[in-house]
C-alpha cells in the first residue's frame, strides 16, 4: 500500500455517540486513510468524538456539511460516510487499489444489516445512459474535479452523475464495502412519497431526462 492519501468525511447532526464513534473507527481499519474529518452540522451539543478532526459549522444540512469537509481536505482522494453507517474492514483500501487515475471513481456493494440484505449496483433510471450505479453509496473519488454536493435528496446519485459528466469512469469492486443501516432518522427515511417523487423529478430535470 502506498502512503495514505484518502480523507473520510462524516457529516453529523445530533448523532448517537456510539454510532458516530463506530463510523470513525471503521474508517481507520484501512491503511490508505490519511485523515478522518467529522463535520458537526450545528448539533445541539458540540460533538465529542475521538480519532478525528472535528469541524463545527452552523446547522445547514447534510450537503453543506459535506461541502465544508471538502473545503478543508488536503488529500487527493475522498470518501464519505453517514453518521450511523460504517465501512467493512479493509473496504476503503480495496476501493483505493481499484482506481489508477483521477478519471476513475470506485464503488462496491452495500449491505443493509437491519434488513439482512446486500444490494449490488444496478440501473435505477430507464433514461440513464452512463452505466449502472444504483445503490452507489460510499464511492471513492478524486477531489481535483472541484465538485460540490447540491442541497436536495438523492445528492449521492447527483454526485455520481457529476463525476460521469466530468469524464470519470466507475470501477466496481465486487465486495461489500459499506454497511448502510438505513435508520428511520435518516434524511431519505423522513421523506414522504410525494417528496421522494419531487426529488426524483428535480434530478430528472437537472440531467435532462424529461
Amino acid at each position: 500500500m502506498a502512503r495514505p492519501d484518502v480523507t473520510v468525511v462524516i457529516p453529523a447532526y445530533n448523532p448517537n455517540p456510539a454510532d458516530l464513534q463506530r463510523a470513525v473507527d471503521s474508517a481507520w481499519a484501512n491503511e490508505c486513510i490519511k485523515t478522518v474529518i467529522v463535520v458537526d452540522d450545528g448539533s445541539d451539543t458540540p460533538l465529542d468524538v475521538s480519532g478525528c478532526t472535528l469541524l463545527r459549522i452552523e446547522h445547514q444540512g447534510v450537503s453543506a456539511a459535506r461541502n465544508a469537509g471538502l473545503n478543508v481536505i488536503k488529500t487527493g482522494w475522498v470518501i464519505f460516510c453517514d453518521q450511523d453507517d460504517e465501512y467493512a474492514p479493509g473496504a476503503i483500501d480495496a476501493l483505493r487499489e481499484a482506481v489508477r487515475t483521477r478519471k476513475q471513481y470506485a464503488y462496491g456493494d452495500t449491505a443493509y444489516p437491519l434488513q439482512d440484505e446486500t444490494h449490488k449496483p444496478g440501473a435505477w433510471h430507464p433514461k440513464l445512459n452512463v452505466g449502472q450505479f444504483g445503490t452507489r453509496y460510499g464511492f471513492l473519488w478524486h477531489t481535483g474535479h472541484k465538485l460540490r454536493y447540491d442541497d436536495f435528496p438523492y445528492n449521492d446519485w447527483d454526485m455520481v452523475l457529476q463525476l460521469e459528466a466530468a469524464g470519470c469512469v466507475g470501477v466496481y469492486v465486487p465486495q461489500v464495502t459499506l454497511m448502510h443501516y438505513k435508520r428511520d432518522t435518516g434524511m431519505m427515511s423522513q421523506l414522504t412519497p410525494q417528496q421522494r417523487q419531487q426529488a426524483m423529478e428535480r434530478l430528472s430535470t437537472r440531467w435532462g431526462w424529461d
